[in-house]
């Protein structure tokens, strides 16, 4: 992750001698950290209006692609009365927003909307790396599924050990989605989560246990990506130098489904 810089505060005697031309980059290049935080946290803030009425199900979809986790979950039946839910897709790939608002569309929603952002642990500006990676098609269930750019992640891919992923910059707002749930979801209101945010669950997923914002949620469906994209997290190294060694699965994986279970989350493993 890139983190914007701070401009290096000037001295007593490079304020004497400093040029305005300086000084002037210094007060924009500050105006323009100060403005681009302000927007980020306030990313967070309710979709809806507090006097708007809610539906019975919100279905959340963090890293929606192109749409077909939401055809999925129709067709399942996770989402059983599209005029009593409502939707909201995570997508910060700018490449989504028309396919995605044309499926929105399509299912005919009592509401919907696409978030322009990743969810995250903090509502701060960042670097999103967007998979530049050509359509791939996959087999699921018998059928022939398209993918696009499906290494999209907060986390640079470029050099990984292992499926390094060729990608470009982005930058966005994160939004804390501890702070997203507590500003959306009404009390009553049953919550399916479907989260594949590629390496970010990790974060996403203790940052709810430790606010206890993980109660919100009903139902989770996650996608993990830890021996993938989290080796960090996942895996050892044979020596300070050596390779990095994976076991066939990530025991943080197993670790926090047992912990969310507890929380009384029903939790699945999402197998698209």
């Amino acid at each position: 992750r890139i983190t914007p810089q701070e401009p290096r505060p000037l001295t007593r005697a490079r304020r004497r001698s400093a040029p305005w031309s300086t000084r002037l980059c210094v007060v924009v290049a500050l105006s323009a950290t100060t403005r681009a935080a302000a927007e980020c946290a306030a990313s967070a803030t309710p979709e809806r209006a507090a006097t708007e009425p809610r539906l019975p199900t919100m279905f959340v979809d963090l890293g929606a692609n192109y749409g077909s986790s939401i055809d999925r979950a129709v067709e399942k039946g996770i989402i059983a009365d599209a005029k009593a839910t409502e939707v909201y897709a995570f997508e910060p790939n700018p490449k989504f927003e028309e396919p995605l608002t044309e499926l929105l569309e399509l299912h005919g929603f009592g509401f919907w909307k696409l978030v322009p952002n990743p969810a995250y642990v903090r509502s701060e500006e960042t670097v999103f790396y967007v998979d530049d990676r050509p359509t791939v098609y996959s087999k699921h269930a018998g059928k022939s599924l398209k993918y696009d750019a499906p290494g999209s992640s907060l986390f640079d891919r470029s050099h990984a050990e292992t499926r390094p992923v060729e990608a470009h910059a982005l930058r966005v707002c994160t939004i804390r989605f501890a702070d997203w749930l507590d500003a959306n979801v009404p009390e009553g209101q049953r919550v399916v989560v479907k989260m594949d945010i590629e390496g970010a669950e990790f974060d996403v997923l203790e940052d709810l246990l430790h606010s206890q914002t993980i109660g919100k949620i009903d139902t989770l469906y996650i996608e993990w990506h830890g021996i993938k994209i989290r080796p960090d997290l996942c895996c050892k190294r044979a020596s300070g130098t050596g390779p990095t060694r994976c076991g066939p699965t990530c025991p943080l994986e197993k670790a926090l489904m047992t912990a969310i279970a507890e929380r009384g989350v029903h939790v699945y493993i999402w197998d698209e």
